[in-house]
């Protein structure tokens, strides 16, 4: 029986998609920039008063770094037009650190791009981990943080004896050429899942897949289609055994419009009209595509198997995402001799994608990255 069709609800008055990465003029800069930097300094002014009145120094946060301030202050699908592509990211990440960069073309205009390089070059003996990036679909989110990140996992998985490979799935933006939506990105996925798989012989059992922000949502896309296959990808993905892990960071979960009252809009870097912009990329111009692949909130519970994700409780997504690990569960109720759950869902700090942003200072005293770092070192060895 063809499952019903669920889909999305137009935007609201006044919301347009994100502008292409890249495409602000000067003038637009110098206004972002102008307005970044005042913030900046209200900021630090505002912070160095409260250090003054506290008697012990904060917790280490991404909020204490500059740069969360200058996206806080702009919005982030301002900030978002400044962001290199994932590629041009990539290969200054090769050129600074010396590497000969290693891309794949794939079908459908996706590319693999691989990261460790001739450090450890790609092998179906490694584990694999294969990174889908954040960036509301509309810019590419495959930051040198991230890729320190992968690095800073490889380096766990060294120490268990445990050798790895690294690759980044390059996947269309909504915002490029005539616009991407879904399930264009879903589509990309599969074929990345089935040639490291089926064409470089890597055994599912091998492959961590490391999900951030639309990465994670586009993660568990892509599992759905193993159990449930979409409609609307004319590509199959069979695993001939489960995954060793996913990594899901904070996970968009639920791509709709609903007004949130949800306290951290006010304290994470994401505004809810960011939030809007990019459904309104991400959503396919016909109403008769379902999109229960991509917005979780009509995704029936029996769907869903064994995961695990981070969340802070400065979150913009957080009530969101522990809203799906709710699902979740109920849907474990009806099925207990199913995959095994366990779950962590939130850390007393910590704001949307933390783990990869605090990559740019010290980050050992980070909480969500030190609760992956436990949850992944229980794991990798087994």
């Amino acid at each position: 029986m063809a499952p019903a069709i669920v889909t999305q609800s137009p935007p609201p008055a006044g919301v347009t998609p994100m502008p292409p990465p890249g495409t602000a003029g000067s003038l637009a800069q110098i206004v972002f920039m102008a307005r970044a930097m005042l913030s900046m300094v209200m900021r630090a002014l505002a912070a160095s008063v409260k250090r003054m009145l506290e008697e012990k120094p904060p917790t280490t946060t991404v909020q204490t770094q500059p740069g969360f301030h200058v996206v806080a202050s702009a919005g982030l699908a301002a900030a978002a037009r400044f962001i290199p592509h994932t590629r041009d990211s990539y290969l200054a990440w090769c050129n600074k650190h010396k590497k000969e960069p290693q891309i794949t073309p794939l079908e459908e205009d996706a590319a693999a791009l691989w990261c460790f390089g001739d450090e450890n070059p790609p092998s179906s003996e490694h584990k694999l981990f294969l990174y889908f990036h954040g960036g509301g679909y509309s810019f590419g989110g495959a930051s040198e943080e991230m890729i320190k990140y992968m690095h800073a996992l490889k380096d766990e998985a060294k120490k268990a004896g445990v050798e790895s490979s690294g690759v980044i799935l390059q996947y269309s933006l909504a915002t490029e050429g005539a616009g991407n939506p879904y399930p264009k990105q879903l589509t990309q996925a599969v074929i990345m899942l089935n040639y490291v798989t089926h064409t470089l012989g890597w055994k599912p059992s091998q492959i961590i897949i490391i999900g951030e922000s639309a990465g994670s949502n586009l993660m568990f896309s892509t599992l759905l289609h193993v159990i449930h296959p979409c409609p609307h990808v004319t590509q199959q993905l069979k695993l001939s055994e489960p995954l060793f892990m996913i990594i899901a960071l904070s996970p968009w979960v639920m791509l709709n419009y609903k007004p949130s009252t949800e306290p951290a809009y006010n304290t994470d870097y994401i505004r809810h009209s960011d939030h809007n912009k990019f459904v309104a990329g991400w959503l396919p111009p016909r109403d008769d595509i379902d999109v229960r692949w991509g917005n979780f909130e009509d995704t029936p519970k029996e769907w869903w198997v064994g995961l695990g994700k981070a969340s802070g409780t400065e979150e913009m997504m957080h009530r969101d995402i522990v809203r799906f690990g709710e699902i979740v569960l109920e849907g474990k109720k009806d099925d207990p001799d199913g995959a095994e759950y366990e779950f962590e869902l939130k850390t007393e700090i910590g704001v949307h994608c933390e783990p990869s942003l605090s990559l740019g200072t010290s980050f050992d005293d980070i909480p969500q990255w030190e609760m992956v770092k436990k949850w992944f070192n229980k794991r990798i060895a087994q």
